[in-house]
């Protein structure tokens, strides 16, 4: 997961901007948020654990 190319990709955009993948961690979702990303696909990262589910908001 590239925070530097979701930065950019939110600066440049009107758009909200997902992350499509890649997200190891909470420390990613830290990042992701951080440089103004709207959301990001977890699957594995909540499958294998590195994300407790509590952290997730539906």
């Amino acid at each position: 997961m590239n925070a530097d190319f979701y930065g950019s990709a939110v600066a440049k955009s009107s758009h909200n901007i997902l992350c499509g993948g890649g997200v190891r961690g909470c420390e990613d979702l830290i990042k992701l948020k951080d440089v103004g990303v709207s959301g990001a696909l977890v699957a594995t990262a909540i499958h294998d654990g590195s994300i407790p589910l509590k952290y997730l908001r539906f």
